[in-house]
């Protein structure tokens, strides 16, 4: 071996094998450009080494950070669901999934299965008018379970196979009934149905309980009023008692830590987007701003101790100094992870 080649091989391994070597997992997913153009970008957990990974948006990084599902830009300037992998290439999929509105809902812990909502659209697959989740099979781009009505949350729980629990209403009507229900994700077995209030919705799975909002409609047109609760067996304890005014609606869960107790939510209504934590065993309430600014919720660190938000930016996501950071759970001093960026997603 001659001693060019042997500092090739040497600095070769160094790289890790391949000079320009792609990461093939990433800790952070975000979006450039919301408005204009936007772009699905990856980093590191703390924001560094950011690179783009395709034109598109509405990003949820898995939770082995191999893989971003995304609407992604498609030929002739439309627009369609992806299963992007962080090393490049995508997860093949059925082609209906690249038409129509579709969003990632959740990804189940082992990074197997997610769950894509199908929202109301003459191209989405179930027709004029109708709704639906979706599970996808990530190893196969194989669809495992297709579950009819108004999508109104998903998230998995543990289990052999992986858990769906999510929550259906059958119309749009703000009074329509919605209950949690759970299912295999890998679509054996039929549904159980968690709650039988007519209430139940956006649930997030936790080690000592389903967090989610309960539901009371207000009439006259007004919002309804979401209030935290937890579902623990079949005993449902009421969180939360915010006293929202018509124009907005609560709470709605975004993420639980690993102790089960530690939530993140948002004050989400018209115009309104606030983030807070909210701890499910002292049922106290934290709003999460930087300065007098609003922050946005977009997940909560295993351990509990730091909130992934972004602020700067209300509804103007483009501008420069929109930022994404992370802060305490309590309350505090932002950590900024990068600045010209939104729509985060995280799996620290």
């Amino acid at each position: 071996m001659g001693a060019v080649t042997a500092l090739v091989l040497a600095l070769l391994a160094l790289a890790g094998g391949s000079f320009g070597a792609v990461s093939a997992t990433a800790g952070l997913a975000f979006v450039r450009d919301a408005r204009e153009h936007p772009q699905v970008w990856v980093a590191a957990p703390n924001g560094s080494g950011a690179r783009e990974l395709a034109n598109g948006s509405d990003p949820t990084l898995s939770p082995n950070g191999a893989m971003v599902a995304a609407v992604v830009a498609q030929s002739g300037g439309r627009f369609g669901f992806e299963i992007l992998k962080v090393s490049g290439g995508t997860v093949t999929l059925p082609a209906a999934f690249r038409n129509g509105s579709f969003y990632a809902a959740a990804w189940s812990p082992g990074s197997r299965y997610l769950a894509i909502t199908e929202q109301d659209s003459v191209t989405a697959r179930s027709g004029p008018g109708n709704a639906a989740i979706d599970v996808i099979d990530a190893t196969t781009g194989r669809e495992t379970l297709h579950i009819s009505g108004v999508p109104n949350g998903a998230t998995f729980g543990p289990g052999t196979p992986d858990t769906l629990v999510y929550s259906v209403a059958r119309s749009l009507a703000l009074s329509a009934a919605t209950n949690l229900y759970a299912r295999p994700a890998d679509g054996s077995g039929t549904a159980t149905q968690l709650t039988h209030n007519n209430r139940s919705a956006y649930p997030v799975w936790g080690s000592k309980g389903m967090a989610f909002d309960l539901i009371t409609p207000r009439g006259n047109g007004e919002a309804p009023v979401y209030q935290i609760a937890l579902l623990k067996g079949s005993t449902i304890t009421q969180i939360t008692h915010t006293h929202p005014n018509g124009a907005v609606d609560g709470l709605a869960p975004d993420a639980i830590a690993a102790n089960g107790v530690d939530l993140v939510t948002n004050f989400v209504g018209t115009d309104t987007g606030q983030a807070y934590s909210v701890n499910l065993a002292s049922h106290k309430v934290t709003k999460l701003i930087v300065g007098h600014q609003m922050t946005g919720a977009y997940g909560i660190s295993r351990n509990g101790t730091r909130v992934l938000v972004s602020y700067g930016a209300f509804e103007e996501p483009t501008t420069p100094v929109a930022k994404l950071a992370t802060i305490p759970f309590r309350g505090g001093r932002p950590t900024v992870l990068l600045s010209n960026a939104s729509e985060p997603s995280w799996n620290q």
